[in-house]
């Protein structure tokens, strides 16, 4: 499944890789949104096993969601318009499904290109969630093979049985960041293994978003978002003894980039970075008023039926 939006060029460039996989898919469903005429030309120009599938809800959920509908396969995989899988993704992906019944998604590493360069490096830990809710991405970076607690939307694949829809409660109309955070810790606490295997590569050129969430210049509402989305996602798969510590330290601490109150009045921080922590303190508060709105609607569907977890 490849969601994608005015990168015609990029979407071109993953499309012929998948053709060259040796292992074939079954399909490749392309979610372009109604308005995309570019997209849509590039799609209609693949043919074989492409197929289109065309939505008119902005944003990256609903085209997941559009594509996990319709996806007919046991395995679906996902990457982003603007990554080329290696020839081996697929056959990898595969395999490594095929050694445990109980893996219930497996991504690997994106090699990220920056013109000429790439980063380059070496870590022991990827893709963990500390108890306290500090992440560990680092899936750009070599590593080995082991169980983790979340992917990178670029490179990631799910059992169908594992998988659940996409969460329309993350906020944004374009690449909703950390929407793979949310899928992939969800499959991870209901009791499936995660599966970091880096045998399983895509190279990754990061291509213009338009929409409020550019790489490069980011507006309040896209910090807001990222905020929302990713303190959200961390409380609504944490058990009840780890959402106050994850509460605070996102609140009190926070990142680098984005930090907490308790970062306020350190000398070192800059003026414009200063401004923006009530705003991004609120953002936090936000998820968890959207926590509890999940957390009840959860509890009717189980109250009249819904779909059993698993174990």
């Amino acid at each position: 499944m490849v969601p994608t939006y005015r990168r015609a060029s990029s979407l071109k460039a993953c499309l012929d890789a998948l053709r060259l996989q040796s292992l074939q898919p079954l399909e490749i469903l392309v979610i372009v949104r109604a308005d995309d005429e570019e997209s849509r030309a590039t799609v209609d120009e693949a043919g074989g096993s492409v197929r289109m599938l065309t939505v008119h809800v902005p944003g990256t959920v609903a085209a997941l969601n559009c594509g996990r509908e319709f996806a007919s396969g046991e395995f679906l995989a996902i990457t982003d318009d603007d990554a080329v899988p290696t020839p081996g993704w697929l056959r990898a992906i595969a395999a490594r499904f095929e050694t445990d019944p109980m893996i219930g998604a497996v991504g690997g590493r994106d090699i990220v290109h920056h013109g000429n360069e790439i980063d380059e490096g070496d870590t022991d830990v990827v893709g963990r969630v500390k108890w306290w809710g500090r992440r560990i991405g680092r899936h750009h970076l070599r590593s080995d093979l082991q169980d983790v607690d979340f992917l990178k939307g670029a490179n990631m694949a799910f059992r169908a049985a594992a998988l659940r829809p996409f969460d329309d409660r993350l906020l944004g109309r374009g690449a909703q960041v950390s929407l793979d955070l949310e899928a992939t810790w969800s499959v991870r606490r209901r009791g499936w293994r995660v599966v970091y295997d880096p045998a399983v590569v895509v190279d990754h050129y990061p291509a213009p978003r338009h929409d409020d969430d550019a790489r490069h210049q980011r507006s309040l509402e896209a910090e807001h978002n990222e905020q929302h989305n990713e303190v959200y996602s961390l409380l609504l798969h944490a058990s009840q003894w780890h959402v106050p510590a994850i509460l605070g330290y996102t609140l009190l601490v926070g990142t680098r980039k984005a930090p907490g109150l308790l970062l306020f009045l350190h000398p070192r921080l800059s003026h414009m970075l200063r401004r923006r922590i009530p705003g991004l303190a609120a953002a936090r508060l936000s998820a968890l008023k959207t926590v509890r709105q999940a957390l009840r609607a959860n509890a009717r569907d189980r109250s009249v039926g819904g779909p059993p977890t698993h174990t």
